[in-house]
This record gives C-alpha cells, structure tokens and sequence, in this order.
C-alpha cells in the first residue's frame, strides 16, 4: 500500500462516484489501514472507512521561510 498512517489525502475524481461525502477534493488524515481499506478522518473529526484507489496523497509545498517572514512583516 502507498499510504502509511498520519498521510494526508485527496480525494481523486472517481470518489465522487462511489462515495457520497468523500468526494472528489476531500482532505483527510489517514488515522489506520484495516486490511484493504484506509480509515480517514477529517478536521471536524468525522471517520469513514474507504478504498485507497479513490484517495492520492496530498503534497505538502514546500515554504521559503524567510520569505514568509518578510510578508508577514509587511503586513503590520
């Protein structure tokens, strides 16, 4: 399996098919991998037991530190 547990991931296009809430776009933590299915819970701590093929990894992006600082800086 791709996906280890503390992952976060996305829902792909083709949840929107099989699932009802777990769409295409959904972000959620994987919190435990039971068998063929990964059990994910989202920010508002809602848990659905799904299949991995619908879900790719959501990449973190990677932040120039100091350039954040000096935004953050002019903002005030």
């Amino acid at each position: 399996m791709k996906f280890k547990v503390g992952d976060k991931v996305i829902g792909k296009s083709s949840a929107s098919l099989r699932y009802t809430y777990t769409r295409e776009g959904y972000i959620a933590t994987i919190i435990s991998i039971e068998g063929n299915l990964i059990r994910i819970k989202n920010e508002n701590g809602m848990v659905y037991d799904v299949s991995p093929e619908y879900f790719k990894l959501l990449k973190a992006k990677k932040v120039d530190i100091r350039k954040l600082n000096k935004k953050l800086c002019d903002l005030k």
